[in-house]
Formats: structure tokens, C-alpha cells, sequence
């Protein structure tokens, strides 16, 4: 299946997103299908066909959103692509290139950095959110249409 994997917490005017393709969850052998569907990325060429996407964007005369989208998108590439948070901040601050202190753009560009420093999880609100990988406990939903897609294991 075909997702847009989008992160509207850290738009600056355009959302920042990628395109995967993802799958469901098959059970073990034997075991029953689970209440809730999970699918989880997909292996297959998408990745590679993102990465060359957002790594040839041309940025240099961008205004600082479309700079952002991408940057963000070239830090998730790097993520699932298994590179360490330094690289994920190189290739987001590479994208936005220089900001003017103390501007708007550098206070999303500080939100985002934190972000990724934070390994992508949004600030602490007073509840425990599952760390990116770790074991979540199963849903309770009503509606029988819904399907979770729960992110890939760290490296």
C-alpha cells in the first residue's frame, strides 16, 4: 500500500512529508490475526526513489518552507536509512541553510532540532510516549476501519 508519512507538528507553511509504501503485519504460524491491523514500512525501492527525490530538490532561491519540508524529509531519510542523529541534523540544517536570529524561521528551526535531538518524538506533555521501536501496548478502538502503522525499530 502506498502512505504519505507526514509530520504536521514541525510545518513552517507546507507540512513536510514523504512517500512509502507500506504492508501489513503477517502473524506467526498458527497465531490469530491481530484485532487491529499493524502495517509497518515496507522494504522495496521507495526509500531509494524518496532519497533521490528530496536530495535533488533545488533549494537555493527556496523561501525558508519549502528549505524546512525538505530538510525534515532529508533527516527522515536519513533515519530509516540507519545514520546516526548527527547526520539526521546535517542533512535537515544543510536544507534550511542560514536564518536570521531571533526570526520565526529560527525558532522553527530550533522546534525541529529539538525534535530530531529528542529522537522524533514530540515534547514530554506529562505523559509517556513509546519511544520509536519499543513495544506499544495494544490499542483499544472502536472502529473496526482503523489500522495502526507503527514505525520501524532503531538501528
Amino acid at each position: 500500500m502506498h502512505a504519505t508519512i507526514a509530520w504536521p507538528s514541525l510545518r513552517a507553511l507546507a507540512t513536510p512529508e514523504l512517500s512509502a509504501e507500506i504492508a501489513f503485519s503477517e502473524p506467526p504460524l498458527g497465531q490469530a490475526l491481530p484485532l487491529t491491523p499493524v502495517a509497518h514500512l515496507a522494504p522495496g525501492p521507495w526509500l531509494d526513489v524518496e532519497q533521490r527525490r528530496v536530495s535533488t530538490l533545488r533549494l537555493s532561491r527556496a523561501d525558508f518552507s519549502r528549505r524546512h519540508a525538505a530538510g525534515v524529509a532529508r533527516a527522515a531519510i536519513a533515519l530509516l536509512t540507519g545514520k546516526d542523529r548527527a547526520t539526521q541534523l546535517d542533512a535537515y540544517r544543510n536544507a534550511v541553510s542560514d536564518v536570521l536570529p531571533g526570526t520565526i524561521e529560527a525558532q522553527a528551526v530550533a522546534e525541529t532540532t529539538a525534535h530530531i535531538e529528542r529522537g522524533w518524538l514530540d515534547p514530554d506533555d506529562g505523559s509517556s510516549p513509546t519511544p520509536v521501536g519499543a513495544a506499544s501496548p495494544e490499542p483499544v478502538l472502536d472502529d473496526p476501519d482503523v489500522t495502526v502503522v507503527e514505525p520501524p525499530a532503531p538501528p
